[in-house]
């Protein structure tokens, strides 16, 4: 198959994907509801829900076929995302020169038709697509295309509703709940390859002066702040931001070293103290932050566990609001010990 087409907005594109977490989580079986019926209403052998990562297609739902992934370089949806909301329709994909190397097309009992329309996530980029496939040559009916495009759009409300669950519905950022399910995988990924994790706990400076100043109703619009400015510098696809209390954030960097995570808290110190938020309350007259941070590099580091990481980023913090805030404290790991 030729080079898969490149969508306008991929990056934003995988985002989206990202945030809903649906290339890292279980089967969901909502989806297995959807295309049950679609497959059911069009009489058709195959219907699948897939999701387009940055190199695999992932099926999240497949009813007919026994397929978990393919490389995204040989997956039809990649033309179908391009369509926006329309329909892409392959009659017989062993006879389209732009599919001649897919899977589905090789075999003694090759898939012929196809039709997927795309599933846009709550930004209206595509995420992936709804099809049906058929082992026989086929034309979409008129009936079968609107019973696509309205499953479709049931998809999309249930990504929302997927979203809303995953979310604090204050910032936007991942809820605790969902920290804790993220990090919790995180930590094993990294123990397992041995790869550095670092941890970032955040918190706005002189809280109670600010509510003392505008009143407690404007805490909310300071922790909404506080976040953009934290989103707008963490922008890497696997960083991970939560609210983790109050007025706490708690940001997961993996594969990242002690200095690299360092240089990432100082662009959020700088980001949030540039964005002048204005604070009559703290001596500097504006909004700032104090970070802790800690890290886990060699596998003595990981002897400890997650919850101790996570400890010694809260140590770090305490010490760095001690100091007046505005300012990061980094836990550093024990030495290992001498031998005796």
């Amino acid at each position: 198959m030729e080079h898969h087409p490149s969508y306008p907005k991929e990056t934003e594109r995988l985002l989206a994907v990202q945030e809903l977490r649906l290339l890292d989580s279980a089967m969901d079986a909502n989806f297995d509801c959807v295309t049950r019926v679609l497959k059911a209403a069009t009489g058709v052998e195959i219907a699948a829900f897939t999701v387009l990562g940055r190199d695999r297609q992932f099926f999240k739902s497949a009813l007919g076929i026994h397929r978990v992934e393919i490389p995204r370089e040989l997956a039809i949806c990649n033309h179908t995302i391009l369509q926006h909301e329309l329909i892409t329709t392959v009659a017989d994909i062993g006879s389209d020169t732009r599919f001649k190397d897919s899977p589905f097309a090789a075999g003694e009992d090759p898939i012929r038709f196809y039709a997927g329309i795309p599933v846009l996530g709550p930004n209206k980029l595509p995420v992936g697509t709804l099809c049906l496939m058929d082992r026989r040559r086929l034309a979409l009916s008129t009936e079968q295309a609107a019973q696509l495009r309205d499953l479709a759009a049931i998809l999309e409300n249930l990504l929302l509703l997927r979203l809303l669950s995953l979310n604090d519905h204050l910032t936007g950022v991942y809820n605790r709940r969902t920290f804790d399910e993220m990090f919790d995988r995180e930590w094993r990924r990294a123990y397992r390859l041995v790869q550095p994790l670092t941890v970032l706990l955040i918190e706005p400076d002189y809280v109670t002066e600010f509510a003392g100043v505008y009143g407690p109703g404007k805490g909310d619009e300071l922790v909404r702040r506080v976040a953009n400015q934290i989103m707008s510098v963490l922008r890497r696809g696997g960083d991970l931001v939560a609210r983790h209390g109050d007025e706490k954030f708690v940001v997961v960097l993996p594969e990242t070293t002690l200095e690299q995570g360092d240089f990432l808290a100082e662009n959020i110190r700088k980001a949030v103290h540039e964005a002048a938020i204005d604070h009559p309350g703290s001596p500097l007259r504006r909004v700032t932050v104090a970070i802790g941070g800690a890290c886990v590099v060699t596998l003595n580091d990981f002897h400890s566990g997650s919850s101790a990481l996570v400890a010694r980023a809260e140590e770090a913090l305490q010490r760095a609001r001690a100091d007046g805030g505005n300012r990061i404290v980094f836990d550093l790991p024990e030495p290992p010990a001498a031998d005796a």
